[in-house]
């Protein structure tokens, strides 16, 4: 489960910039659509540069992207939060086994990779808080550019939305404005 968990943070990251690619419309081929590739454009042998996509949200003060693009280099190959990444692969390519007692494997294997339990979750609850962080820069990005389209247009809507619950037969109680 603690596997499975790992594997699921990092989908949650990849789902941020699908998400992220439909809202700006962001060309490219969907299938290669990762947190790690949505941000920066890295060409060999040049610097770092803003997809051209983002660059107008970018100098238009959105600074939620930027955020984003930091954590996508922290677990990039050389940042500070790859071995996220990295337990992610490994369970999803090979075997992962997790030793509550040492870590040393009882035969050497390319397709099994070994790590002590306790190093595992500390890995997994620090996943789980990049993860947040995350979703709490998506949402951010959502709401500086929902705010930045109202100012342009002068025009400020307000929507209803009722409970879940309500609209659902569960809750008796009808929202006050509708």
């Amino acid at each position: 489960m603690l596997s499975l968990a790992q594997r699921a943070c990092i989908d949650v990251l990849d789902k941020v910039a699908v998400a992220t690619s439909e809202l700006f419309s962001v060309p490219g081929p969907y299938k290669n659509v990762y947190f790690s590739n949505r941000w920066l454009v890295v060409k060999k042998g040049q610097p770092l540069a803003w997809h051209p996509a983002l660059q107008p949200e970018i100098q238009a003060g959105n600074t939620a992207i930027l955020a984003l693009a930091e954590l996508s280099l922290d677990i990039g190959e050389n940042g500070a939060l790859h071995q996220k990444k990295a337990y992610r692969h490994a369970s999803t390519h090979r075997f992962t086994v997790l030793h509550d007692i040492g870590c040393t494997p009882s035969r050497v294997s390319d397709y099994i990779e070994h790590c002590g339990v306790s190093e595992f979750e500390s890995h997994l609850i620090e996943s789980l808080q990049l993860v947040r962080a995350a979703i709490i820069y998506f949402v951010e990005m959502i709401s500086i550019r929902e705010a930045a389209h109202k100012k342009a247009k002068g025009l400020v809507g307000v929507m209803n939305v009722p409970s879940h619950h309500w609209i659902r037969g569960e809750d008796p109680e009808a929202p006050s404005a509708l």
